[in-house]
């Protein structure tokens, strides 16, 4: 007799073993940076792999995984790096001294080498016990450091699957180590290869995140540490079994309808269907996404219960049950769970092909579930284990390609990255101080442009392909998040010029006056390249404190309202101010206007007039500057 309920797994926190780099911040989820080479680790990592015993004993159980979405390396859930994190620990800390031998052994021994590459004058690598920091911008750094990070991250990740597998093989050799449930927003390569060695599966969380998410996730961590997911759910699937040579498990992921009685969804950034059929529909091509894929071996949906529409302990209040809160099932959904999940084994003999059967005996029929999963020799067989080595400059391309880029006379696609404020080109400008750029950090973007055909003017449509999220921290501390809207959006590019592509933007005076009154395209000629961007646009003002993530799950955005982000001259009035700022266009070149060059000429203007009650009156004529431009770092 079957008893599929009680095939089961155990999660285990086997990161809580290690001790936190003192004083560190925490991330958004509350995930400290651990020093996973704390000579206590192993000890009590040991003591963490006692509770497996259960499992070992019960034949119903398949295996456990380590630890649920760590940090490995700046992120929504990590602030920083290891190499930042581990400097600051106190001189001899066995991560310190770790670090050490790491640069060490990256350099060869050569402290000139070493010095070369990240501009310091130490007479030796004992010399870096003493400092507490070296002093880098990981934003604007040379690649050569950026490469050293991430190589540092795999190491202490090495150190941490091994500590655990060894932990885990002693307590219970037979049980399956099913990793520890990676992020998929958040996962490196290289991290996966130090981890492959010590596991049996990989286990991916990976939902199906919007455009402006992933927009704000390609930022930061995402750009510098290469990490995969970030354009598409399922094409690095393929990405996570070759480097690894494992399985792949998808342990979370989930879509959800509206909760009645909450107005706004929390967390904000996952996709909302209207109606239990359509999310039905979301099931099942996510699904057949993971069958089409044969060394994907489970799925675990998130979660039985709606969550209330109050929220849980922490906030969420999202409609991704099977069941509702009063315990009544979903029918679209169940019923289509049902039909799917009775048709996996057929699916899969599909994916496998007529060469190859799946073994009689498989599964639940072999009386122990740990049958159904390949060995892993070394890992699993008691085999001598490797240790786990650094795919040195690996990159992930994009995966998708300019819209009709090569139909004849198609501008086609302009990936429009967004400067740093430090090269004076990105920047936030007020009324009160004309020509003093106020911004002092950017994240999010990029904005993927698409131009179309030109017409007998040299005139050309341009569109937002996909929704982004820009958010821009003031020197006053407050961060201003923008919410930009593909759907509804349109504008122009006048390639030989003879386009006006002026905006004036007005609001009357007072906090609580209308939404803005936007006038495009005005005037006779801005010049060749340029443009005008017509985008539906929320944003929101946050306060002091506030984080770059919080953009991500504020519920506090205003209405949408039609923006304009021009190349041309904005004038931005509110009330009795007024501030006139000019963009920059995208300027011809030997073959024509240099559109598809990323990081090229181009800059837009946005008018954001606003009230602040810490301005005389209140009323701020203020415009935000985006300049498509490789970082500068003055």
């Amino acid at each position: 007799m079957l008893h599929p309920e009680r095939f089961f797994h155990n999660l285990l926190s086997f990161s809580d073993a290690a001790p936190d780099v003192p004083g560190w911040p925490r991330g958004p989820t509350g995930r400290g940076i651990k020093d996973y080479f704390s000579l206590d680790f192993p000890a009590r990592a040991a003591g963490q792999a006692e509770q497996v015993r259960p499992c070992a004993e019960n034949p119903f159980c398949l295996g456990v995984f380590t630890d649920n979405e760590l940090g490995w390396g700046p992120s929504a859930i990590q602030v920083g790096s290891h190499v930042d994190a581990y400097m600051t620990l106190p001189a001899g800390a066995p991560g310190k001294l770790a670090l050490q031998e790491f640069f060490e052994s990256r350099y060869g021994g050569d402290i000139a080498a070493f010095n070369a590459a990240w501009d310091q004058q130490l007479a030796s690598f004992d010399a870096l016990q003493a400092m507490q920091g070296l002093g880098s911008d990981p934003l604007c750094e040379p690649a050569v450091r950026t490469a050293d990070r991430r190589a540092f991250v795999a190491s202490v990740a090495g150190r941490y699957y091994q500590v655990v597998h060894d932990a885990l093989r002693a307590a219970a050799p037979e049980v399956l180590i099913l990793s520890s449930r990676f992020i998929s927003i958040a996962t490196a390569p290289e991290v996966l290869a130090a981890a492959a060695p010590y596991v049996d599966v990989i286990a991916v969380n990976n939902y199906q995140f919007d455009a402006s998410a992933l927009s704000l996730f390609r930022q930061g961590g995402g750009r510098l540490f290469g990490y995969l997911f970030l354009d598409d759910a399922f094409a690095d699937l393929q990405t996570v079994h070759d480097v690894t040579g494992r399985p792949v498990m998808i342990t979370e992921y989930s879509f959800r309808t509206p909760t009645e009685g909450a107005p706004t969804l929390f967390p904000p950034f996952f996709p909302t269907f209207e109606t239990q059929a359509e999310r039905a529909d979301a099931y099942e091509r996510y699904m057949d996404e993971l069958l089409a894929r044969p060394f994907m071996i489970g799925a675990h949906w998130f979660q039985y219960y709606d969550q209330p529409a109050t929220g849980r302990s922490d906030g969420e209040n999202s409609r991704f049950g099977v069941v509702t809160v009063d315990d009544e099932p979903d029918p679209e959904l169940t019923e289509r769970m049902t039909e799917v999940n009775a048709a996996i084994l057929s699916s899969r003999q599909a994916t496998l092909g007529a060469g190859e059967r799946i073994p009689a005996g498989t599964g639940h029929n072999t009386g122990t579930a740990r049958a159904a999963l390949p060995r892993v020799e070394g890992a699993h067989s008691g085999a001598p284990l490797r240790r786990p080595t650094v795919l040195e400059g690996w990159s992930i391309a994009p995966s998708r390609l300019p819209l009709q880029a090569t139909q004849r006379g198609v501008l086609g696609e302009r990936i429009f990255s967004v400067a740093a404020p430090q090269s004076s080109r990105t920047g936030f400008y007020v009324y009160i101080l004309p020509g003093q750029n106020l911004a002092a950090a950017v994240s999010g973007g990029p904005l993927v442009l698409e131009a179309g055909q030109t017409d007998a003017n040299g005139v050309a449509p341009i569109r937002l392909r996909d929704d982004a999220l820009i958010g821009l921290r003031v020197a006053t501390g407050d961060i201003a998040c923008l919410k930009l809207a593909a759907a509804g959006s349109s504008g122009s590019i006048a390639c030989e010029g003879g386009e006006g592509h002026g905006v004036r933007v007005t609001r009357a005076a007072g906090p609580f006056a209308p939404p803005s009154m936007v006038e495009p395209f005005l005037g006779t000629d801005s010049g060749p390249g340029a443009a005008t961007l017509l985008v539906p646009l929320r944003w929101v003002q946050l306060p002091v404190g506030a984080s770059f993530e919080d953009c991500l799950t504020t519920d506090q955005y205003g209405p949408e309202e039609l923006a304009a982000f021009s190349t041309g001259e904005v004038t931005t009035v509110k009330g009795d101010t007024q501030l006139v700022l000019r963009g920059e266009n995208f300027v011809r070149g030997p073959g024509g206007v240099n559109w598809r060059q990323e990081d090229g000429p181009g800059m837009f203007v946005l008018g954001l007039p606003t009230f602040d009650s810490r301005v005389p009156h209140g009323d701020l004529a203020a415009a935000l500057q985006f300049a498509d431009a490789a970082l500068q770092c003055e």
